[in-house]
């Protein structure tokens, strides 16, 4: 999935971080943590990573 497709299924991110990773052959890649915060009962907050457009990963963690 790309970053319009997850726009447009969950909305824009309640937290965005931006940073670069040194990949293979010394290659600069940016990745993006997009942050979705669950409030009140079962809180939960869902990192969604990007390379470039593109979805690499999904990590939810239980609230606090």
């Amino acid at each position: 999935m790309n970053k319009g497709e997850i726009i447009a299924i969950a909305g824009n991110p309640d937290y965005e971080k931006s940073y670069y990773q040194t990949g293979r052959r010394g290659m600069l890649y940016k990745i993006d943590d997009w942050y979705y915060l669950r409030r009140g009962w079962n809180e939960e907050t869902a990192i969604l990573k990007f390379s470039g457009e593109t979805l690499v990963s999904i990590f939810v963690m239980p609230g606090q």
